[in-house]
């Protein structure tokens, strides 16, 4: 079995990718280097200290009127919400509450790291949500239905009398990367899946072990 692709998590990119999004005309203001960090929920919320109610991985979707008019208002906004750990804030400019993003949201968004994106025209945030929560919740049941899958095959090796290398090679190619059992001594009792990279690796691999410990 190689890697569920469907268990691949929803990105802050996918989210941009949705149809309902791309025709409202998104701007990526900030936070450019962090659009594949997974999405893990998706909120709606017009109020200044929506920060306390999220748990982390969220993209945030509002049309400003929690942001605050003022620039110390905006700034502490955004650093809230990447404190909480937000995936992206998402900002329907389209008067509700600004003509343009406030420069105090994207300086702040810059310097959190937080990804910022305003989008030019009303969208409906009904249909985001609604279709990023289906896709989310059948991630996870993909997910569980792979981590189900292979525990039945880990059971079923071991079962049968499979020895340690019949495990890691069975891991190395369920995940699709070279996997390396060592013992209490970091000596190597097991490899499989190995590549170019991981062989070199592999072939001087007490020697790397005996310069760390030297290092500590």
């Amino acid at each position: 079995m190689q890697r569920t692709e469907g268990c691949a998590a929803t990105t802050v990119r996918d989210v941009l990718a949705l149809e309902q999004i791309r025709a409202a005309g998104p701007t990526v203001a900030c936070g450019e280097q962090s659009l594949d960090r997974p999405v893990r929920w998706v909120h709606v919320s017009e109020i200044p200290d929506i920060a306390r109610f999220l748990a982390g991985g969220e993209v945030v979707l509002t049309a400003g009127l929690g942001i605050g008019p003022t620039e110390r208002e905006q700034t502490d906004y955004v650093a809230s919400l990447a404190r909480a750990g937000v995936a992206a804030l998402i900002v329907e400019i389209a008067g509700r509450a600004f003509e343009q993003l406030p420069a105090a949201v994207v300086r702040a968004g810059r310097e959190t790291g937080l990804p910022v994106i305003s989008v030019a025209r009303e969208f409906s945030f009904e249909a985001v949500t609604s279709e990023l929560h289906k896709r989310i919740v059948n991630e996870r049941v993909d997910l569980l239905e792979a981590v189900e899958e292979l525990s039945h095959r880990f059971s079923n090796l071991v079962a049968n009398d499979g020895d340690y290398p019949a495990v890691v090679g069975m891991l190395a190619g369920t995940m699709g990367v070279p996997v390396v059992l060592e013992n209490a001594a970091r000596q190597v009792r097991a490899y499989a899946g190995g590549d170019a990279w991981s062989d070199d690796l592999l072939s001087s691999w007490d020697r790397s072990e005996e310069r760390r410990v030297g290092k500590e």
